[in-house]
């Protein structure tokens, strides 16, 4: 005997989907950038990137301070025969303080 059994199909159940997606009723509109938006501490920034290179302005600075420092020992000696000699103290004020400390 030969037993035919119908073919039994096996479905899984769905769920019934809406037509239309829900969208949120309070979406906030994006609002374009100005493209002016500059980093808290960007002069800080700019000022130390400044500091750490070496250019026309640091060469300049170094000859200016050479020749300054070069004028100084160049005039030291006349500014020395310009003013008068320095005088010691008068005799009679030195000798009382010798004899006083002594």
């Amino acid at each position: 005997m030969a037993s035919t059994a119908a073919p039994v199909a096996i479905s899984t159940p769905t769920k019934k989907t809406p037509t239309t997606t829900p969208t949120k009723a309070s979406a906030t509109p994006v609002t374009d950038s100005p493209g002016t938006w500059r980093h808290p501490r960007i002069e800080e920034i700019t000022r130390r990137q400044e500091a750490s290179t070496f250019t026309e302005k640091n060469v300049k600075r170094i000859l200016i301070n050479i020749a300054l420092l070069a004028s100084l020992f160049f005039l030291l000696p006349v500014v020395k025969k310009a003013l008068p000699p320095k005088r010691s103290a008068p005799q009679y004020v030195i000798t009382p303080c010798r004899i006083s400390f002594t």
